[in-house]
């Protein structure tokens, strides 16, 4: 019972029933089953103050910097050059925009092992060279993911991510399946509530110049 309960944990958290039940952009997106999990927070903002947040993530993953952004400082203002994010951007480590609808929705995937050009976005060697290893090391067949903006308040706004995935056919499924789980579980947890606080706070209405990562590689 205790090891269902964490493991419910890690493949719900943050979310309610009604908000899992709900269909999400990469269910159209991918039609074979796999791995899910959901994970969600209340941020006291508007979209329009949190969409150039999630855009972000393309520079930088916003979780552990010590452990998946190479030691780099994902950056705490928003990159006042930064185009809007458009179909195609690469997306995080491993996958790119496959559709979005600005402000809604921004769907990921990363069909194969084969799309991957060892260039993350930020353009930070660390995600660049553990690009592929990584992919490999997890056991991936697929993986992708849509983050939604629900606004439930004149300024109350509820981030969710619904990750999707599969493990390639072989000994090593089921452990790297409990594997990813798990990982995303504590890697996106810190995201969200990252990403949580920097919208929250006054630097988001400051603006600034901040770090572009893509220059202090």
């Amino acid at each position: 019972m205790f090891t269902a309960g964490v493991s419910h944990l890690m493949r719900t958290w943050g979310t309610s029933a009604q908000e899992r039940a709900a269909q999400f952009p990469i269910d159209h997106a991918v039609d074979v089953n796999g791995g899910s999990a959901w994970r969600g927070v209340t941020i006291q903002q508007t979209p329009e103050k949190i969409w150039p947040w999630v855009g972000q993530l393309r520079l930088a993953p916003y979780a552990y910097d010590w452990l998946d952004n190479g030691m780099h400082r994902s950056p705490q203002h928003l990159v006042t050059d930064l185009p809007p994010i458009a179909v195609g951007d690469p997306f995080m480590v491993w996958p790119r925009v496959i559709d979005l609808e600005p402000l809604r929705t921004l769907t990921f995937l990363c069909r194969s092992y084969d799309e991957l050009d060892g260039r993350y976005g930020g353009g930070n060697w660390f995600a660049n060279i553990a690009q592929k290893p990584g992919y490999l090391a997890f056991n991936l067949d697929w993986i992708g993911g849509s983050y939604r903006l629900v606004e439930v308040g004149p300024t109350e706004t509820r981030l969710l991510v619904k990750l999707r995935w599969k493990c390639r056919d072989n000994f090593l499924a089921s452990f790297s399946d409990r594997f990813l789980q798990f990982a995303d579980f504590v890697m996106m947890r810190r995201q969200l509530l990252n990403l949580k606080a920097l919208a929250e706070s006054a630097s988001t209405d400051r603006g600034g110049p901040g770090i572009d990562p893509r220059r202090s590689a």
